[in-house]
């Protein structure tokens, strides 16, 4: 009799263990290259100066459940050193980084899912040798990326990265008849992807009042036949239109705020710097989204493009009263968007019904009852709301009165302690907070 309790409670819990495992795997592992048809990834850009303004970023991240993160550089302030650059980067995003060689946490489990694009200050700290073939920091040291590392391209599902040296040391020079250059143009001509998106630091175009444009960088993208560019180096958040052509500069991901020169340049779209934050990019095989958030999850500029169709644009959020937004197209009139967020193991909360009526889907008109339902994991719960009507509630369910603004709703989700084995009593479960490992003690 006790033999066959044991066994029962073996069982039980071997099937346990098996079943955290797999729903582990299904919620930390996003899609590997190739794998999906969609794919959706994070952009930061000069943020790597540990503290809560980068922190609050990273935690912005945390709750988009992203396939890869993509940087414009200034990954390692203040001069990209050895001795900074796992506090600065691996502190907020070793769970994206494989290899990972610092100190806190165990990093990606299947591939590399951190692409960082070479900074100025990253570049305090490289050398390279008379041919240019060899360099050696700590950029080096800690990433193990593509190429010769300095620049590189990365396909994923529908999306084609490539990542370019923009600094004026690179020893393949930075103009447009330079060999980087050439290698660019030629990995463009080759790619088969819908979307081919170009990062580097230095920005083309920028109407910050700090650097503003490199001209310098001023390739053919559009010809090459890139998509967008992202850069960084001006600590704002701007989107530009030239020759109908988008570039993003994305540089508010933790290191100081910015301001712009008046008047900007012609073709800047939206401007932004009154709070950091970081872009959100979606793209299928027929459509792509270009969307900026600060760390209070509201979203302040949204772009689409859908296959070779004329791309709409959605700024929306807070404008600085110094660089107000200019929309192009806007909500219906008396619609606001409404823009569901989770933090923790499960999916955003859904909407009940999914649009007002002369609205269009996840917009609302002001007075409207949601109803929204959260979706934790199995081996989660919630644990609070903000922006709901009720967000003292920890049930799965709970409204929203519309105000007459675009609203954000976030849904925190908590994962126990502890497991909760009822039926054994000789093994004892070890888990993390965040459930990356488990451990279970049989004598």
């Amino acid at each position: 009799m006790k033999k066959a309790a044991r066994l029962h409670r073996s069982i039980l819990a071997s099937l346990l263990i098996l079943l955290l495992a797999v729903s582990l795997v299904s919620l930390s592992l996003a899609s590997v290259p190739g794998d999906s048809t969609t794919t959706r990834f994070a952009v930061i850009g000069d943020f790597g100066k540990a503290g809560p303004d980068e922190e609050a970023v990273a935690n912005l991240i945390q709750g988009w459940n992203v396939d890869f993160v993509a940087t414009v550089g200034d990954n390692n302030y203040p001069d990209g050193a050895a001795s900074t650059i796992d506090e600065n980067i691996g502190q907020y995003y070793h769970p994206f980084i494989k290899p990972y060689v610092g100190g806190y946490g165990s990093g990606a489990a299947d591939v590399n899912r951190f692409f960082p694009a070479l900074g100025n200050h990253d570049w305090h700290d490289i050398s390279c040798d008379a041919t240019g073939a060899n360099c050696t920091g700590a950029h080096f040291d800690y990433f193990a990326l593509p190429g010769n590392e300095r620049y590189y391209d990365i396909p994923w599902g529908p999306v084609h990265l490539f990542i370019v040296n923009s600094n004026s040391a690179e020893p393949d020079g930075r103009n447009a008849s330079s060999d980087q250059a050439a290698w660019l143009q030629g990995a463009l001509a080759t790619s088969t992807a819908p979307w081919k998106l170009v990062f580097m630091h230095h920005a083309p175009y920028s109407s910050a009042d700090r650097h503003g444009s490199t001209t310098t960088m001023q390739w053919p993208y559009k010809e090459w036949g890139a998509d967008a560019v992202f850069a960084g180096h001006d600590h704002t958040y701007e989107r530009l239109l030239i020759d109908d052509f988008p570039y993003f500069v994305d540089g508010v991901g933790g290191n100081s705020l910015r301001g712009f020169a008046n008047p900007p340049l012609e073709g800047s779209i939206v401007r932004y710097s009154d709070d950091y934050g970081a872009m959100l990019v979606e793209a299928s095989e027929s459509s792509i989204t270009y969307q900026f958030y600060n760390t209070q999850g509201e979203l302040i500029d949204s772009y689409t493009v859908q296959g070779d169709a004329p791309p709409t644009a959605t700024p929306t959020g807070t404008a600085p009263a110094t660089a107000t937004a200019t929309p192009t197209i806007t909500p219906a009139p008396g619609c606001y968007i409404l823009t569901l967020v989770s933090v923790g193991f499960g999916d955003a909360p859904t909407a009940d019904p999914s649009g007002s009526a002369g609205c269009a889907t996840d917009h609302f008109k002001a007075g409207e009852i949601v109803t929204l339902t959260a979706h934790p994991a199995d081996i989660a719960h919630v644990a609070g709301w903000n922006g709901s009507d009720d967000d003292s509630s920890t049930a799965v369910t709970n409204f929203l009165t519309m105000p007459m603004s675009n609203h954000t709703v976030t849904v925190t989700y908590e994962t126990p302690a502890e497991l909760y084995l009822p039926l054994i009593s000789d093994q004892q479960p070890i888990v993390t907070g965040n459930f990356q490992q488990l451990v279970v003690n049989s004598q």
